[in-house]
């Protein structure tokens, strides 16, 4: 996911398998839209997903996490999570 060619700050997906993910950019958007409400939203979606209004008791597995929203909605309506994120990370190399 890159910000798309206008400079706004939705995300888009990498227009190449090659490219790699923006994930500090995509992070620092990511955290500034991060509230309450947000993460209520969450939770209410995952409720109507599993028809359950909470997850006590339960595990939670997120493959893919991504933000690690739901996994966090999970935890916040009781469930034991384990969450994981299977895109490889690129980061620069480092300057000499």
């Amino acid at each position: 996911m890159n910000t798309n060619d206008s400079g706004d700050n939705r995300l888009v997906p990498s227009r190449s398998p090659d490219s790699p993910f923006a994930f500090g950019k995509n992070w620092a958007r990511f955290l500034a839209t991060l509230n309450d409400d947000r993460i209520r939203s969450a939770e209410e979606s995952l409720r109507n997903l599993i028809r359950k209004d909470s997850l006590d008791g339960c595990s939670f597995l997120d493959a893919g996490s991504g933000s690690g929203l739901f996994s966090l909605a999970a935890y916040r309506l009781g469930a034991d999570v384990t969450s994981f994120e299977s895109m490889p990370i690129r980061s620069p190399a480092p300057k000499r």
